[in-house]
């Protein structure tokens, strides 16, 4: 990638990235552990952050499943406050109530579970 995009930094990109099967790489796994376990890393980092705004551009899949528990569709938006973090350290979102279907409106309102059907081990 380095080489095709010579203008960009690549300092803060895991080098073991985009491995998902060594030890090194079960972060990044598609599991339900590890999804949800970057998603709480990435708002953990979010929360501390001195922004009090702060756009996120990401894989739906990811934030349904991994942050939210909200569809988006393509080039939706949706607005979130965080709520305090829980004892255990677990940081959860609360959805505004002006983009629940979506800031543009093309998204479901409909929710999932966070986690909801990802696979609890890897499988090649």
């Amino acid at each position: 990638m380095k080489a095709m995009f010579p203008q960009v930094d690549f300092s803060h990109v895991d080098p073991v990235f985009p491995d998902k099967t060594s030890p090194a790489g079960a972060k990044y796994a598609y599991t339900k552990l590890a999804i949800t376990g970057r998603a709480q890393d990435g708002l953990r980092e979010l929360y501390h952050r001195p922004e009090k705004a702060i756009i996120v551009v990401s894989h739906s899949g990811f934030l349904r499943l991994g942050v939210t528990g909200h569809y988006f569709f393509n080039a939706d938006y949706r607005i979130f406050d965080f709520q305090e973090p829980a004892e255990d350290d677990t940081y959860t979102l609360k959805q505004w109530e002006s983009t629940l279907k979506g800031g543009l409106g093309w998204s479901w309102e409909k929710t999932v579970h966070i986690g909801e059907g990802l696979p609890a081990e890897f499988s090649a």
